[in-house]
């Protein structure tokens, strides 16, 4: 998973300066365990910094001498048992000792979440002693190591290879896993108050059990993907293969749950591959889109971090004007701020706003206009 990084929208729509300050919600993900000097520069810029783990004291220390908020990887689902940072041990150490009631099996298992050709151990949230040792442990962690947040990635019972829910619904046959692990996050909503940020990967497929918890939540690969080795670029609608587009997903799925939990922000991480011009027209599509829907967006450049830099990410539109939301015409969609026209073609030719003069080059791509 990764964030934020741009900022022009193409030559057509003029030159824009960058700015030098992030936009309030502007989320990057980078999962080194020391930055380089680039990389420093380059994701203290943003407002929010998800790392893979929590950092060395050092390295944290360095960070957060320019990012507002640094928020830690967290696997929800379980952990692998040889590779665990020095904050994490003494928690395994811990979870081995009660191995048998806070744990969905005695050894470990692969599939599913874990990555392909790992075995990991899954936590049984059906378990109390089990969420709030976790809870307690994780709340403390936060405050030792001077982290503002955690990112819960994997949550729900989706991502539990079949034997484990399996066992999960043998042992907690009136407990539904996704309002245990619910029930995890409210303890440690509990323990930490409004001081700390949960920020889950996916909660809205579970918005009733997952998102009271939240303050934010991601989405991945909804605007762009990565396809072999090139990218992927979604069309905003698809009458074959609705689940394909941008549009299904985004109304059905986030869209839903953002209504009835209006206070979670909202992130789409995207990915990219290719060459620059690709994956920085990437960057662009999956902002402009993110921003029409009110949401922000990063884009991962697997391999190729260098690439997923661009002043898009720093762009200030204002006020949108007109109220209500985006519009539609064709592939074409766009709205009016302040300091311009967002707009994003889905389409490889170009085509006119209707009822303006304003001629949207060919995309798949974002422009501000």
């Amino acid at each position: 998973m990764s964030s934020t990084r741009r900022e022009v929208l193409l030559a057509a729509a003029g030159s824009l300066a960058a700015a030098t300050a992030a936009p309030p919600g502007s989320v990057a993900f980078h999962y080194e365990a020391v930055f380089t000097p680039q990389a420093f520069d380059w994701y203290t810029r943003f407002e929010t910094l998800v790392t893979g783990a929590f950092l060395s004291p050092q390295e944290t220390a360095r960070l957060r001498t320019r990012v507002p908020r640094l928020v830690a990887y967290e696997w929800s689902s379980g952990f692998y048992p040889n590779e665990l940072s020095a904050v994490m041990r003494p928690w395994a150490e811990l979870v081995r000792k009660n191995g048998r009631s806070w744990l969905l099996s005695d050894t470990p298992v692969g599939g599913a979440a874990a990555e392909p050709g790992k075995t990991a151990f899954w936590y049984d949230y059906g378990n109390p002693e089990l969420r709030a040792a976790r809870a307690e442990y994780l709340a403390r962690a936060l405050e030792s190591q001077k982290y503002d947040g955690l990112f819960f990635d994997t949550v729900g019972s989706q991502q539990l290879p079949g034997a484990m829910q399996a066992r999960y619904a043998q042992l907690h046959p009136k407990l539904d896993y996704n309002a245990a692990q619910g029930l995890f996050f409210g303890e440690l909503r509990r323990l930490t108050g409004n001081r700390k940020i949960i920020f889950l990967n996916q909660g809205y497929r579970h918005a009733a059990h997952l998102l009271p918890h939240a303050d934010m939540d991601l989405t991945e690969s909804y605007i762009t993907a990565l396809d072999g080795r090139g990218t992927r670029f979604r069309p905003w609608d698809d009458a074959a293969k609705p689940w394909e587009a941008i549009r299904t997903p985004m109304e059905q799925l986030v869209l839903a749950a953002q209504r009835r939990f209006p206070k979670v922000k909202f992130v789409h991480v995207n990915y990219a591959a290719g060459d620059a011009a690709t994956t920085r027209r990437a960057a662009r599509y999956s902002w402009a889109v993110s921003q029409l829907l009110g949401h922000t967006s990063y884009t991962i450049v697997p391999g190729v971090p260098s690439q997923e830099r661009d002043e898009i990410y720093f762009r200030r539109l204002g006020e949108a004007k007109g109220g209500g939301t985006y519009r539609v015409s064709g592939g074409v969609l766009w709205r009016e701020y302040e300091k311009g026209v967002l707009a994003v073609n889905t389409g490889a030719e170009a085509a006119r706003i209707p009822t303006t003069k304003i001629e949207v080059p060919g995309g798949p791509d974002g422009f501000v206009l």
